[in-house]
């Protein structure tokens, strides 16, 4: 039996999402971006800087502006294990030098220059992460931390 608080943090994860979406293919990945007014307003985030705007943008509490940071993120919400994972949580990768938004059936939300668009994109935890910095690609699942906070 879901209770109305189940449906309700249902949908305000879903508003979450959609927040979020609304900027696929419209807002590039700039690191460090997205912790001013003016960065915020031209649409200009990284990874962790976008996902606080996405929950901000929707009522829920994911830290400050100018902390916006993968590690302090690891502290919000509730911890979940990664076989618990749900649509809405973040999770993290990348020795917790990434964080995205949990889709469902192996989609997530992110900033990075490794989306789709090169910034705000939809990818599966199966496609390869192309990065300057490595040297073979990898697919996402691989550099998975398995940290899962839940924040809804």
């Amino acid at each position: 039996m879901v209770t109305s608080i189940g449906r309700m943090a249902v949908a305000l994860c879903e508003l979450v999402i959609d927040t979020g979406t609304s900027l696929v293919g419209h807002s590039p990945y700039v690191w460090g971006g997205g912790r001013n007014s003016w960065s915020i307003a031209a649409r200009q985030f990284d990874c962790s800087s976008f996902v606080r705007w996405c929950f901000a943008n929707s009522g829920v509490f994911a830290g400050n502006v100018g902390d916006a940071v993968t590690y302090s993120q690891t502290s919000l919400g509730q911890g979940v294990p990664w076989s618990n994972i749900r649509r809405g949580d973040i999770f993290f990768m990348d020795h917790i030098g990434h964080v995205g938004i949990y889709l469902g059936g192996q989609y997530f939300l992110h900033d990075s220059p490794s989306s789709p668009t090169g910034g705000v994109g939809v990818s599966r935890l199966s496609d390869v992460v192309d990065r300057d910095d490595r040297a073979y690609a990898v697919p996402w699942y691989d550099i998975v931390d398995g940290v899962v906070r839940r924040l809804v």
